[in-house]
């Protein structure tokens, strides 16, 4: 027994002691975070620069740099209609800010250079009156959810010309100011944005994209696929952007003078889903994800050419 025993507290001290050098190091950055890290000064000397403040994410992060003190400048698709700009002009109206130039609406479609020139222009101009730019948020975006051999060719050109062309055109042309920055990866944030707000019409596109042979082939996959997307998107969104850590993981990234590499901005659920993704080979992400789908969504794909009974 005393062997045994012996044995068991010997083969046991490895792990003892790798938790607690994690431990430790987990207590030093959680003392560094909040001992240690200094903050900057908010200045209306600082510009802010968002796109895609129609609505959602880029809305909310806009206003919440405008209360706090920050110069931004908004890049909207409909400077006059969206709710984004009625809301945003609203706000500079009826002032909780003293300084109505600390907040510039602009057109900005990011797959238009015209629209980036004027951007850049504006930048040069607020650059003119000691205004630099202090951080740039790649807000705009498009997402189309479906098979690709659903996707219209149109639909697979937008999702590339906004998500992939118009955010390289966008850091490209804004490099100069901002070459030292680091990155920000939100995550999932869809039951608060208008992101898949056209998916009904992007399934009726998609359906007139089939020709026969091809909706037989899909059968009743087509529909169970989209309507299992309808109910489960935004699986670990947060109920509002006032009980996320939406705010919070920005002003780690803008108002740190030395802000981490890279913040995953989400809640802890799908923090611990996005380091298993990462860390894990491929052929294992798939099998979790299939364990997911299946017995966490009952998620079971009817396979292609099942009727509908």
């Amino acid at each position: 027994m005393f062997v045994f025993n012996h044995l068991l507290c010997f083969t046991d001290y490895p792990l003892k002691c790798l938790c607690c050098i994690a431990s430790t190091i987990a207590l030093l950055v959680v003392i560094r975070r909040c001992c240690f890290q200094k903050s900057i000064e908010v200045s209306p000397k600082k510009a802010i620069v968002i796109t895609g403040c129609d609505s959602g994410i880029g809305l909310e992060i806009a206003k919440h740099y405008i209360k706090l003190g920050f110069t931004v400048v908004c890049g909207l698709l409909d400077c006059n209609n969206s709710a984004g700009s009625k809301e945003l002009s609203e706000l500079v109206r009826t002032s909780c800010i003293s300084d109505n130039n600390r907040a510039h609406l602009i057109k900005l479609d990011i797959t238009k250079s015209e629209d980036i020139d004027n951007l850049l222009q504006l930048l040069n101009n607020l650059n003119k009156i000691d205004i630099k730019v202090w951080a740039l948020v790649n807000n705009a975006g498009i997402c189309v959810y479906g098979e690709l051999d659903w996707l219209t060719p149109e639909h697979c050109d937008q999702q590339i010309l906004v998500n992939t062309l118009g955010t390289i055109k966008v850091t490209r042309a804004l490099l100069p100011f901002i070459i030292t920055a680091k990155a920000l990866r939100l995550g999932d944030f869809a039951r608060l944005t208008k992101i898949m707000a056209k998916h009904g019409d992007n399934v009726i596109e998609m359906r007139a994209n089939l020709n026969e042979s091809k909706r037989k082939l899909y059968g009743h996959y087509f529909d169970a696929f989209h309507n299992f997307v309808l109910q489960h998107f935004g699986m670990v969104s947060p109920p509002s952007y006032e009980e996320s850590t939406l705010f919070r993981d920005f002003d780690r990234a803008v108002l740190s003078h030395s802000p981490p590499p890279t913040i995953v901005c989400d809640t802890i659920g799908f923090r611990i889903y996005y380091f298993i993704v990462e860390t894990v080979p491929i052929n294992v992400q798939y099998i979790f994800l299939d364990l997911i789908l299946k017995y966490l969504f009952k998620w079971t794909s009817p396979g292609c050419g099942d009727k509908k009974t």
